[in-house]
């Protein structure tokens, strides 16, 4: 009798637990599973409750490894994770934090790699922005924590940012553009690097041919200063060119020279990093003297000025103009 009753308990206890687990969980003929509620033929799973959704995984309890993802809150909208009790990996509305990331990169997942053409070109065109993002709309919020998603939304999206406009962006390098069924449109930040890269490498290579230049000009200055410091007893040795003060300047700089009463002519040549005269100022005035040159008559960058004397070069310096 007793061993009856005790069949007839595990039995009910059984059949007791069979309908609440039914009750929460439901699968159909399709082989889809609804937590909550009743998956629809689209649906391998449903997870819903009456308050907001959220799913969680756990291993070796919260503080070992966890999995957490939290739906239809803009404040809550998430997909984390941690590891003893410390997060690895957190994606919401304000962005994707992770504490490393890789893109695939290998080579023998690519095909037709080809140079970059025009780099610098294209880097410079791009415009650099800073921005705030728009706030989210909050009408699906409850009323009870709508004061709570304002003051997030205050928080994380008054931040101001730096980047670019995607739309600026597609016009230059629409490679690194991406626009999704809605029209919105995104940037691939991280393949921007290629081409900062190359155009890095094509400054350089500027920078180095300039540097080329600036030396050969240099060296035959040298030369011919050399020629007319030999001419003892002449006019032309005792003449002086001084650098230039301010140095470098954004407005106004003075010239200080040196020329002998017996010379007949002279003038202040500026010349760019490539020889070309620019601005030429005849000099009347004999012994020591001074010559005022406006910025404004170039462009911001470095010159060389030279001194000339009855046909013949003084000296030789340079002056730096800033913005």
């Amino acid at each position: 009798m007793k061993k009856s009753v005790k069949k007839i308990a595990v039995i009910c206890v059984s059949v007791l637990v069979s309908i609440s687990a039914i009750g929460q969980m439901r699968v159909n003929m399709y082989g889809n599973t609804g937590l909550g509620m009743s998956p629809a033929s689209t649906d391998k799973l449903v997870i819903t409750n009456t308050e907001y959704s959220s799913i969680r995984i756990e291993q070796h309890g919260q503080t070992m490894y966890s999995i957490g993802i939290g739906i239809d809150d803009p404040t809550t909208n998430y997909i984390g994770g941690t590891y003893l009790g410390t997060a690895y990996l957190r994606a919401n509305n304000t962005g994707l934090y992770a504490t490393s990331f890789y893109s695939l990169s290998d080579e023998n997942f690519k095909q037709n790699i080809a140079d970059i053409q025009s780099p610098l070109s294209k880097v410079l065109q791009l415009r650099g922005v800073s921005y705030q993002l728009k706030p989210l709309a909050l009408d699906s919020v409850r009323e009870k924590d709508l004061s709570d998603a304002k003051k997030w939304m205050e928080e994380k999206y008054s931040k101001t940012r730096i980047g670019l406009v995607a739309q600026e962006v597609e016009k230059i390098i629409p490679e690194v553009v991406d626009t999704n069924e809605d029209g919105r449109k995104s940037v691939a930040y991280g393949e921007i690097t290629g081409l900062l890269i190359e155009a890095i490498k094509e400054q350089q290579q500027e920078i180095e041919d300039l540097k080329k230049q600036l030396n050969e000009f240099n060296l035959n200055q040298l030369r011919s200063s050399e020629t007319v410091t030999d001419i003892s007893g002449t006019a032309i040795a005792d003449c002086r060119l001084y650098q230039n003060a301010p140095n470098p300047f954004a407005q106004t700089t003075f010239i200080k020279f040196y020329l002998t009463p017996e010379i007949q002519t002279a003038s202040l040549c500026v010349y760019d990093l490539q020889g070309k005269q620019l601005k030429q100022y005849p000099i009347q005035q004999r012994g020591v003297g001074s010559l005022a040159v406006s910025g404004a008559e170039f462009a911001a960058g470095m010159y060389f000025y030279a001194l000339i004397a009855d046909g013949q070069e003084v000296n030789v310096k340079k002056m730096i103009l800033t913005e």
